[in-house]
């Protein structure tokens, strides 16, 4: 549930799903190829595990002609995701930095021809950075790719949705959202690892330990603050941290899947900080209703 929960509010949170807008000339036709994306889209997720099933490496290696038909199909279909998902992102933050960095704070006076030069530019380097990185870092890239689309999807989902569909929402209260779920999200990601203890202490009621888990746990703790001297200290410690790590949870969830908990709480705090700050201007309405219409 939390993976399924994670790449679809992630994905949707992506700036590379916003950016399909841009590649077409009309609304209208811009709705239309998200409407039949999704087809493909579906065919693909429920086709993959089918033959994923019929792929079997001892059969590849042994000349096997269905399982050498499922791995190419797998492989091609992986392919073609991560390329056009790539460049996409890479489209997007090539245009981040062009135009909100380079145009907007360094020359505001830069030509429309400069300005996509510079995208371009842009584009080049941070694909070259992005192989490069996957290249010498692959387990960490993987890990991180992971981890994207909850954080993604922590920072960006609730302020998108409640920007578009909700008149009431702030710019305050945007803020604070986003920061709320990016701060649960880090924290949910990097405090199993950095802090274990202090993790699993502070909300042990949401771990899904079982009570023998608990039973060392608490065994351990007594006897690393027992301990006689440093080295025994030192060798009580190491079997404490790892029976805590198992344990440092909430519900099970591992710390890939963050989004579960961070994109309600970015929900619930630019809701509770917009009815607590001021409501925005008609102009600002105007322009919702306006974007709801192009929408609908």
């Amino acid at each position: 549930v939390a993976l399924v929960f994670c790449l679809a509010a992630g994905i949707a949170a992506l700036p590379a799903v916003l950016m399909r807008g841009f590649t077409t000339p009309t609304p209208s036709e811009a709705r239309g190829s998200f409407l039949l994306a999704l087809p493909f889209a579906g065919l693909l997720l429920l086709g993959a595990p089918a033959l994923g099933a019929l792929y079997e490496a001892a059969a590849v290696r042994a000349g096997d002609a269905l399982s050498m038909i499922a791995e190419g199909v797998l492989t091609v279909a992986a392919l073609a995701t991560l390329l056009a998902a790539g460049g996409a992102l890479a489209l997007s933050v090539g245009n981040v930095l062009s135009y909100d960095i380079y145009f907007k704070s360094l020359n505001p006076t830069a030509s429309v021809r400069r300005q996509v030069f510079v995208a371009r530019i842009c584009v080049i380097v941070v694909t070259g950075l992005a192989g490069l990185s996957a290249i010498a870092f692959p387990q960490e890239s993987l890990t991180g790719a992971s981890a994207m689309l909850s954080l993604a999807a922590s920072t960006l989902l609730p302020v998108l949705v409640l920007g578009v569909w909700w008149k009431r929402a702030t710019a305050d209260a945007a803020l604070a959202g986003m920061v709320a779920g990016t701060l649960v999200c880090l924290y949910y990601m990097v405090g199993p690892h950095t802090i274990p203890f202090a993790f699993y202490e502070s909300s042990s009621f949401f771990s899904d330990a079982s009570d023998a888990q608990v039973a060392a746990y608490e065994r351990l703790r007594n006897d690393y603050y027992l301990a006689a001297d440093d080295a025994a200290k030192a060798a009580v410690l190491a079997a404490w941290d790892e029976s805590v790590r198992p344990i440092t949870n909430w519900f099970g969830v591992r710390a890939v899947f963050a989004g579960l908990f961070a994109v309600p709480a970015g929900f619930l705090v630019t809701i509770v900080v917009s009815l607590f700050t001021r409501a925005p201007s008609e102009n600002v309405r105007r322009l919702v209703d306006n974007l709801r219409t192009r929408a609908a």
